[in-house]
Parts: C-alpha cells; structure tokens; sequence
C-alpha cells in the first residue's frame, strides 16, 4: 500500500497498485496454475515422457504453494484458499485450479474454461484486425508486389469464418473476388515483373478490410460475448 497527501495536507492510504495488490497477485498466480494445469493434462493425456512432465508438475506445486501465500494476504479475513477464490468469483476463471485444491478428478482435461475462451477470441480479432489493416497497406503501396496477396485474403476468410454468422456478409464478399485475385496474382512462367492486382481488385480489397476494421471498432455483442466472463471480474 503507497501513501497519498490530501489536499489538506493529510496522509491517506492509497490503494495498493496491481503488481503489489494481493488480490492481483492472487489472480495472476490462479491464471498460471490454470494454464499448467491444462498442459499437465494435455501431456499426461498424450503419455508424455517423465522429462517432459515432470517439470510441469514442479511448477504447479510452487504455483500452488505460492497462490496460498498470497491468499493468506489477500483474503480480508481467515478463509481457506477455495472459499476466497469462489468468494472472489476467480474460481470462474480456474476451474481446474479449483477441481486440483479440492481434490476433485472429475473435470474433463479438454474442457474449455472462460480464461481460454477470452484470450482465443481476443487472439482471433487481434488477426483479423492485423490482417486487414496489413493488407491495406500492402494494396495501397506503389513499391510491393501482390504475389502473396491471394494467400493473405485466404488467412483472413479463415478467420472470419470462425466469427460465426456476425461477418457472414465479409466472408462472402471474398469468396465472390477470391478467383479475380488468385488469378491476378498468379506467378506464370517467362514472367519478367512481379505480379500486381488491377486498380479495381485494389479499391475492392481496401473497402472491405477498411469496412472490416470499421466494423470490429463498434464493438459488436456477439464477437465480444467471449470475453464478457472475464471483463466482468478483471
């Protein structure tokens, strides 16, 4: 906990910062364990050599030992470690850290928890974000050739598809240009400069990834659905 100075001149407790604030450490450590839990299981699952699994297991017991540690500092009053992460709603987020303190086997290993639904659909429009926007560059640019344009618009589909039908009208806007821009960018024999796309395919590819980012900016429900478990306690 830092000290502040009041306006008049009084000495208050300001409130710890995260990296020193138990209840963060708490949650950081919780968030670790989850995700050595998870790679525990995916190796035990695959009978994964002792080499490999053993370290895995020696983190989780200093993990452990660590996040009760720090629960001890963090709980407001004398509780157990289970009863402050379900108090503190953390145990939404680790469900196989709660199933391991309360020494239940039942949780199946290929569950899917809150933690990684948030950072897997954060990742997937983090891409689409980053693709679209590489991509504007790369069309607009005088000074690139296009050879590799087919292949970025197809890693894009991709992910868009995985968006569900909130950006169906994206993704069959592409598959009605992919043909024009594959062949366009096609490398053919004797060819002497690198391929480029017609001005038309150029001005296509801007507006909808321009549209694309547009659209991911006004924050639509259904793509933010995924993180809304998490946003809510952190």
């Amino acid at each position: 906990t830092t000290t502040t100075t009041t306006a008049d001149g009084d000495a208050e407790d300001a409130e710890p910062q995260p990296e020193t604030n138990p209840k963060f450490l708490a949650m950081g450590l919780a968030t670790q364990l989850e995700f050595n839990l998870r790679r525990l299981n995916v190796l035990e699952s695959r009978n994964a050599s002792q080499e490999l699994v053993k370290p895995v297991q020696q983190r989780v017991t200093i993990l452990t030992d660590k996040l009760k540690e720090v629960v001890a500092l963090a709980a407001p009053h004398p509780c157990d470690i289970v009863t402050y992460l379900e108090q503190s709603s953390v145990a939404v987020l680790v469900p196989r850290v709660l199933a391991l303190l309360k020494g239940d086997d039942s949780l199946k290993p290929d569950r899917r928890t809150p933690l990684e639904s948030y950072y897997s659909q954060l990742a997937m429009l983090n891409q689409i974000l980053s693709m679209s926007q590489q991509l504007q560059n790369d069309v607009k640019s005088h000074h690139r050739n296009h050879k590799y344009v087919a292949h970025q618009i197809a890693l894009l589909y991709q992910c868009v598809s995985q968006t569900g039908a909130h950006m169906n009208n994206f993704k069959q806007a592409i598959e009605g240009q992919f043909s024009r821009i594959k062949t366009a960018t096609r490398i053919r024999d004797g060819m002497s400069v690198p391929p480029k796309l017609p001005k038309d395919l150029r001005d296509w590819i801007c507006r909808t990834t321009g549209s694309i980012v547009e659209a991911l900016g006004k924050r639509p429900s259904p793509l933010l659905a995924p993180l809304e478990p998490v946003a809510r306690i952190v």
